[in-house]
């Protein structure tokens, strides 16, 4: 399973490297290499990697370890929609730069390659691509994705990463060629799905903003996913006081002012998302006036 790892690692490596600059850098076809040596050392007759809910698994074995490498690699694979990789033997080196170089491209999907097999999944439910067409498109459909995702959440069940990654992929691509960041928010018909259309929200506004300051790709991404969880700790809270519409007494005020911690806590114990996730959650602890608390 080291092998594989090791794989991992160059393989992100050379993405990462090739999404900063281009596979016409002078150092990708050293790190192309290095990739095409580890998965020689890794595979017999085939490599296979899987995605089977937020877990990555290598040669039906499941992959604990690799760090910030095999946390990418999940986000990029369920980011293009892609379930399975197999890589059958007689795979080429130039196979393999193009594998890299479509992997940091930021389209949805893989091509064909003689060797390189892949496999697409609908990010909510297995079947196909995520669909990013504009006429199916709706902030209400988006938010009720959300709604479905935090519902099932407890202290002992994590987030279902993919429905939320389907999310933000879908308003980004929404963005494109739009200014008018007001058609994409949601308004509070019912104040028990306040948190959600809050969530959705604050996550359309964040994105807006940081891509009109020219953040792109990735850390786009990222800050979506970030402020899609910002309230997480919500989660935990009592129904009974999230719902509250009068003013909150002493005990249910301390216990909603815990909600940062209890967010940042559960989802700093997830090595699937970006770790802007946590700090924007634990970001809502600072103090802020009483009319300002949420």
């Amino acid at each position: 399973m080291d092998k594989a790892i090791n794989f991992i690692s160059s393989l992100m490596i050379a993405v990462s490297n090739c999404s900063l600059y281009s596979k016409e850098h002078e150092s990708f076809d050293d790190l192309a290499k290095k990739v095409y040596a580890m998965l020689m050392e890794s595979m017999t007759d085939r490599f296979e990697i899987m995605v089977l809910h937020n877990d990555l698994v290598v040669n039906n074995t499941p992959v604990r370890k690799g760090g910030l490498h095999r946390t990418s690699l999940l986000k990029r694979f369920t980011r293009k929609g892609i379930a399975r990789v197999e890589i059958s033997a007689g795979v080429s080196l130039a196979e393999i730069k193009q594998f890299i170089v479509d992997l940091s491209a930021s389209r949805k999907g893989l091509r064909a390659y003689p060797h390189i097999k892949t496999g697409s999944v609908n990010i909510s439910d297995g079947m196909g691509v995520i669909d990013t067409s504009l006429d199916t498109f709706s902030p209400d459909d988006e938010t009720g994705k959300l709604k479905e995702s935090f519902e099932a959440v407890t202290f002992q069940k994590k987030l279902q990463m993919v429905a939320l990654h389907e999310v933000v992929v879908r308003f980004i691509a929404a963005f494109k060629g739009e200014n008018n960041v007001l058609k994409f928010l949601c308004p509070v018909k019912d104040y028990s799905e306040y948190t959600y259309i809050h969530a959705a929200n604050v996550a359309v506004l964040s994105m807006f903003q940081a891509k009109t300051l020219g953040i792109d790709d990735e850390l786009l991404h990222d800050i979506g996913i970030a402020a899609l969880l910002h309230d997480t700790g919500k989660l935990f809270i009592s129904k009974d006081i999230l719902d509250k519409k009068g003013k909150l007494d002493d005990n249910e005020f301390n216990e909603m002012k815990n909600h940062p911690v209890l967010g940042a806590r559960y989802l700093a114990k997830m090595d699937d998302i970006t770790r802007l996730a946590p700090l924007a959650a634990f970001d809502r602890l600072w103090p802020l006036p009483i009319f300002l608390m949420p």
